[in-house]
């Protein structure tokens, strides 16, 4: 590792095929590697390789970003005013505007009306959560924004029909996943390797989206591949589906699945199990962490909690209930201070329940730099938004998740 010159704190990064850019502390963005088609935005694109890092050109400075993601030779990203602005290749409008030249500065994605919570960048197309669904534009030749094959590409940012309120997205090369707050994850697009997880043997795309078959449990996260996709569930295993040919399932196999497989030997979240008295719900008296797995990973940060003064218990694999579908809930908190798990629970409409009745799960599962747990609360960092899942474990029944946004003020 060579340490990279930027002159201040580098609070988050992303890394693209040529080229690499990074967010900093007085909320610049630096990028610095190859600029043929202006993925550097410095307002000009070269033939040179730029070793030093350059500040991006045309971004607010009121502008703090909240999410930063690398396509195939452009860059987007993501403000905590939720407006994303984009820039380098725009051959097939994944920039969000008008599809044609390469823009060289950071330029705004038009229609996103300040309700983007998150985006993903593919090879030649981005999708978005806005409010509490999705939207796409970009090349569509496998269906990948989720509009009809006979539209090749889109530059304005087209609603796309999923069913539930949409909490995140992952791009491949050719396909889209989003994960809806219940837990379930819909796919579309190039199928070429079984990457929409169908369970079946049809490789033909489609744009319409779909729910991945055997994710019986659920997932808390997803992150896509150029022709895979992985979950991370609620139990802390981690399923993949689509190409294996270099192994990218972890399934000890370089055969492909249509249907989610186990990484093996691997488990994702330690738990952090919080105990307090049968009498309150929202005070907490000890914490303890412990890990599941000899194979351990930099994993979401999460906590367990159930009223008791008893020790802690183990979480069982477990399966969602999708029978309801509550709309996002966000929670506002000042940097320094911290939400109770209690809080978190009330805003969205759970209750923290006695251990003779089950256990919760609070995990933070997107943006990390933003939130940290401190007990078992949640404490602002700095400006920016963080996603937490709550997961609700009753020892009848089915367990329900439900998705909360914290905003840090």
């Amino acid at each position: 590792p060579i340490q990279v010159a930027l002159g201040v704190t580098a609070t988050s990064i992303a890394a693209g095929g040529v080229n690499t850019c990074a967010v900093l502390s007085d909320n610049s963005v630096k990028c610095w590697g190859r600029n043929n088609l202006g993925q550097l935005g410095i307002g000009s694109s070269d033939s040179n390789l730029n070793y030093t890092p350059i500040a991006v050109n045309g971004i607010p400075s009121s502008f703090s970003v909240s999410t930063l993601e690398i396509g195939n030779l452009f860059v987007c990203a993501m403000s905590t005013n939720n407006e994303a602005w984009c820039w380098g290749r725009n051959a097939n409008g994944q920039l969000g505007n008008n599809a044609g030249s390469s823009v060289t500065v950071a330029t705004k994605t038009a229609s996103l009306g300040g309700l983007g919570s998150a985006l993903s960048a593919g090879a030649n197309h981005t999708c978005a959560v806005v409010g509490s669904g999705l939207v796409c534009f970009g090349s569509n030749q496998y269906g990948q924004i989720g509009q009809a094959l006979t539209t090749t590409s889109n530059a304005v940012p087209t609603a796309v029909a999923v069913s539930g309120t949409v909490s995140r997205v992952t791009t491949g090369d050719a396909h889209t996943c989003a994960m809806v707050t219940t837990g379930g994850v819909q796919c579309f697009g190039q199928n070429a390797s079984g990457q929409l997880g169908r369970a079946t043997s049809a490789s033909s795309p489609d744009p319409a989206s779909s729910a991945v078959q055997g994710l019986s449990s659920g997932a808390v996260d997803i992150v896509a591949g150029g022709s895979h996709t992985c979950a991370l569930t609620p139990d802390g295993e981690v399923k993949c589906w689509g190409a294996n040919n270099l192994g990218q399932l972890g399934n000890n196999t370089q055969v492909g699945g249509n249907t989610p497989v186990t990484v093996l030997s691997l488990n994702a979240l330690p738990t952090t199990t919080t105990t307090s008295s049968s009498s309150s719900s929202s005070s907490s008296s000890s914490s303890s962490s412990t890990s599941s797995s000899s194979t351990s990973t930099t994993p979401p940060v999460a906590t367990t909690i159930a009223n008791s003064t008893s020790s802690s218990t183990t979480v069982q694999p477990i399966a969602l209930n999708t029978n309801t579908t509550p709309s996002l809930k966000t929670l506002r908190i000042r940097a320094s201070r911290s939400a109770t798990a209690a809080k978190i629970a009330a805003t969205v409409s759970l209750k923290i329940p006695k251990r003779s009745q089950g256990s919760m799960r609070i995990s933070i599962t997107r943006g990390t730099s933003y939130c940290k747990f401190v007990g078992s609360t949640v404490r602002g960092i700095r400006k920016g938004t963080c996603t937490v899942t709550v997961v609700l474990i009753p020892k009848k029944g089915k367990p329900t998740v439900r998705t909360l946004k914290i905003t840090v003020v």
